[in-house]
């Protein structure tokens, strides 16, 4: 368990670019053949803006998280609900979370 000012610490130190083994988290480490690329704990995407997005999302019986961050523009999301991750509403938290960093980057307001 954790809280949403933990999780935000935890997304400051992802920006700290002296600090070499985040950076190798950082690193892709497998990629699948449906092009599913994976860094020790983290799932990166390219983003719209073409950079690297980092995230990893989670739940179980009683909720539903989404962690996302993108280092290059130093943002940093994290969803936290009380949705199972059973429930078929689930997925809807990773939407979320990548929408809100699509409205950050492009300086729309929400």
């Amino acid at each position: 368990l954790s809280t949403s000012k933990d999780l935000a610490k935890f997304l400051q130190a992802q920006f700290d670019t002296t600090n070499r083994a985040l950076h190798l988290t950082q690193q892709v480490t497998h990629e699948d053949s449906s092009g599913v690329k994976a860094g020790l704990g983290w799932l990166i995407s390219r983003g719209n803006n073409g950079n690297d997005w980092f995230w990893h999302n989670g739940g179980t019986g009683g909720y539903t998280s989404c962690m996302l961050f993108e280092p290059k523009n130093k943002i940093g999301i994290v969803v936290l609900s009380n949705i199972s991750s059973f429930h078929r509403n689930s997925k809807n938290i990773d939407h979320l979370c990548f929408n809100l960093a699509e409205l950050i980057l492009n300086n729309e307001e929400f």
